[in-house]
């Protein structure tokens, strides 16, 4: 059965104060603006981060140069950092996992998100 409850837009300017999300599609993957991943994030940054992940249920940042230390960083602001591991761990930040391309490793993650 189709939804056919009215769309309610998220009222950006009313729920944040210290990002800018920018929505793809209303209510649906947003854009963040406002945020230098490369400076430690405020407790008020994180929570509004974490509040666009809920709202958008996908976020993007604009490409930074960050550290493999401000990119573990940025995942924690989301959560704790798996244990686990499909893809091979990048030295020296072991929570990190990569996705490499080249040719001696050619595309091979055809059955990622399956059964």
């Amino acid at each position: 059965m189709a939804n056919t409850q009215e769309l309610t837009l998220i009222d950006i300017a009313q729920r944040y104060r210290h990002i800018r999300p920018v929505p793809r599609m209303p209510n649906f993957a947003a854009w963040i603006e406002g945020v230098d991943l490369t400076q430690p994030l405020t407790e008020p940054v994180q929570a509004e981060l974490r509040q666009a992940l809920n709202d958008f249920e996908v976020i993007f940042f604009k490409p930074q140069t960050i550290t493999p230390a401000q990119h573990v960083a940025l995942a924690k602001v989301f959560g704790p950092v798996s244990g686990g591991s499909y893809f091979e761990r990048k030295p020296g930040a072991p929570e990190l996992e990569m996705i490499v391309f080249d040719r001696d490793r050619p595309p091979s993650i055809d059955n990622w998100h399956t059964l």
